[in-house]
């Protein structure tokens, strides 16, 4: 699988593909980075979450 480099999204917030789970990254800047690692499972309950409260076509990120 093909690997991703580190993408800044928004928010603070960072994310990577390592070619089988998704790291979620915010810098600590004078802490310890926080990191999270999402399994391909994890991410699809996410997504369908976020598209049951948002739908698939919204976008402007209001969530009702």
């Amino acid at each position: 699988m093909e690997t991703l480099p580190e993408m800044y999204i928004g928010d603070g917030l960072y994310v990577s593909y390592d070619g089988y789970q998704l790291r979620l990254r915010t810098p600590g800047f004078s802490r310890q980075d926080n990191e999270l690692f999402l399994e391909p499972q994890v991410w699809k309950i996410l997504v369908d979450y976020a598209q049951s409260k948002i739908g698939d076509g919204d976008s402007s990120g209001d969530i009702d």
